[in-house]
């Protein structure tokens, strides 16, 4: 099989306007999954997936802080109420820019991935919605269908290079011709693995970067309307 050019895809402040785990804080609420004071850790703590600034070391607090605060949740649970919130909570939150880019490597017949060090029980529902060919998220440890407070893969810096190379050699992909997108610098290693790097929305430090490296920088602020979802989401599902 011949290697094709492929399209990668960050998620958070990429894919989306903020953090997927935090856009979901309300409906996990809801559905009895967490309690107000495990809710505000949480919010403290992804806060640093969303603002920029955050340091690697932040980052990786928010991971393991993540994993604990749905220690003892069923994990079909999770993830049932990350299926239930697509159409209402995380396809609204898409950016116009990041729909246009789909379309655009949809039309190339670039197949589309998702790279996120978010959960995979809400990055997994996602990439179903988008027509993503796989997808690389952080796993947290379950142990008899409930979580254990621990992390297996925390999808992340040099984590996110990694997973793009073993999806690249699974699906026959070229690297050389494929195009990524990410915001963080560090998403710096995602976006040097491949021969288009784009940075969407950029902090200061992969501005810089970018900017050294002469990579195409974008800023995409503008969410899609909802009849706009509704009718590329149902023009993908039927692809």
């Amino acid at each position: 099989m011949t290697p094709r050019a492929a399209a990668f895809f960050d998620v958070d402040r990429t894919l989306l306007r903020g953090s997927s785990l935090l856009a979901l804080a309300g409906p996990l609420r809801r559905a009895g999954l967490l309690s107000r004071t495990r809710l505000v850790s949480a919010g403290i703590h992804q806060l640093s997936f969303t603002i920029r600034g955050a340091t690697h070391q932040q980052i990786e607090d928010a991971g393991r802080t993540g994993a604990e605060v749905v220690r003892g949740i069923e994990a079909r649970r999770l993830r049932a109420v990350a299926t239930e919130s697509l159409e209402s909570v995380l396809l609204p939150r898409l950016f116009e820019g990041a729909l246009d880019a789909i379309d655009t490597h949809n039309r190339a017949e670039e197949p589309i991935f998702l790279v996120s060090s978010g959960p995979i029980e809400i990055v997994e529902p996602l990439a179903r919605a988008l027509g993503a060919l796989d997808v690389a998220a952080t796993r947290a440890e379950v142990h008899g269908g409930r979580y254990t407070g621990e992390l297996v893969h925390f999808c992340h810096g040099i984590a996110k290079y990694h997973a793009l190379q073993s999806m690249a050699r699974r699906h026959h992909i070229d690297l050389e011709r494929s195009t990524a997108y990410a915001d963080s610098f560090a998403d710096a290693y995602m976006l040097g693995g491949v021969g288009r790097p784009v940075a969407i929305n950029p902090d200061a430090e992969l501005l810089a970067l970018a900017q050294r490296r002469r990579w195409e920088v974008r800023q995409w602020r503008e969410t899609a309307a909802q009849d706009e979802l509704a009718y590329r989401s149902s023009s993908t599902s039927r692809r």
